[in-house]
């Protein structure tokens, strides 16, 4: 199977390990279906989430509004350490990034849906006063 894909066998049996790839042992052998190993080969995910996405906001659903909050502050450090990298990699200093209530103005559909659900539960409260409230999440 490791030829076939042209990988390494200490790979093929990490995935077997980590549970990436449903087997059969057999013995000493472990027999894998083609259709499993190509699906983790086309998606790069097991073949029982292939439907899952890989989005952090995906599971927000049963999140209190604190939760939520820090979720938005992780993925705002992560996009600016990213960034940082990148700009390292290029030779370059990382001058404006924006402000974490900035970002969070910029952001994409998952980042305005998550906003939404924050406000929702706040009832009155004001959304931006409360997602700058904690120390930590100060710029």
């Amino acid at each position: 199977m490791a030829e076939l894909v042209g990988a390494s066998h200490l790979l093929v049996r990490q995935w077997i390990v980590r549970g990436h790839l449903p087997h059969v042992a057999i013995g000493r052998y472990n027999y894998v279906r083609l259709k499993d190993l190509e699906t983790l080969l086309r998606t790069g995910r097991p073949p029982g989430i292939v439907s899952r996405s890989r989005s952090t906001f995906s599971h927000s659903d049963a999140k209190s509004p604190a939760e939520l909050r820090n979720m938005l502050w992780n993925r705002y450090q992560y996009t600016k350490r990213k960034t940082e990298e990148q700009l390292e990699q290029e030779g370059k200093q990382l001058e404006d990034f924006p402000t974490f209530a900035e970002w969070l103005k910029e952001g994409g559909a998952a980042t305005k849906q998550t906003l939404r659900k924050i406000k929702n539960m706040l009832d009155g409260v004001d959304l931006e006063t409360y997602l700058t409230s904690l120390p930590e999440l100060k710029d």
